[in-house]
């Protein structure tokens, strides 16, 4: 097996929202030159609540959209180094740096990320077609576990690859071994402590479109949230 050490993070609001989880977990689907990915799938939480959210994905070289049914639209651009959050209830949107979302997910899911360690199991098996290889990155205090099956081929990678360094997640830093930023198809995360989190996701479809983009830009009509966004600045 195959171990690496992870940097620290700094930790952010504790006011993270599914979505955001899902986006970090989930944002990772491969990108051919001069294509966008479309991906389908189901994120579903078991605990502290249970239910499951199909969401739709487009992954490019220059960013990425997540849109989960019911929820805000997550939209990541690597030029703005901004990640645009749009909820459609309300017609109202906020702008966050991507550097704030990693620690917002460490924030509001109630780890650690100092101390993390990522290792390569061993394990493979085969998921839409494509070799992938088991990372699971682990941390105490509390106990957290982050399993991904991630596509061996890293050819399919090098988007996701730049993703996970544009928001720095910590198990992506410090030139880790191709195979820790594979895309993930599959995987679980579980954490313990006082607020016990638990939850999977699933890929379950792919197509490659020339035309598709991640459209970072606000839609009209829509106002800016501002007692949301305060809310976040005030608690970094």
């Amino acid at each position: 097996m195959t171990d690496h050490a992870v940097s620290p993070a700094r930790r952010g609001p504790p006011n993270l929202t599914a979505r955001i989880a899902l986006a970090l977990l989930l944002l990772s689907l491969p990108a051919a030159a001069g294509a966008s990915v479309i991906a389908e799938g189901t994120y579903t939480i078991s605990a502290p609540e249970r239910r499951s959210i199909p969401f739709r994905m487009v992954l490019t070289p220059t960013g990425a959209r997540i849109v989960p049914t019911g929820g805000e639209t997550l939209v990541f651009s690597y030029a703005q180094k901004s990640a645009l959050v749009v909820d459609p209830a309300s017609r109202s949107y906020f702008l966050l740096p991507l550097e704030l979302v990693a620690p917002l997910l460490s924030a509001g899911l109630g780890y650690d990320p100092r101390g993390l360690g990522a290792t390569a199991s061993g394990a493979t098996k085969t998921l839409l077609g494509q070799s992938c290889s088991e990372v699971v990155v682990s941390g105490r205090s509390p106990r957290f576990t982050l399993r991904s099956w991630r596509v061996s081929d890293p050819g399919w990678s090098a988007d996701y690859a730049r993703l996970e360094r544009a928001l720095a997640l910590p198990w992506a830093a410090a030139d880790p071994p191709p195979v820790f930023v594979g895309l993930p198809l599959a995987g679980s995360v579980e954490i313990d402590g006082k607020r016990p989190y638990r939850a999977e996701w699933q890929i379950t479809r792919l197509a490659r479109d020339d035309k598709a983009a991640e459209e970072f830009a606000v839609p009209d009509g829509y106002r800016m949230d501002l007692e949301r966004l305060l809310s976040v600045q005030g608690r970094r």
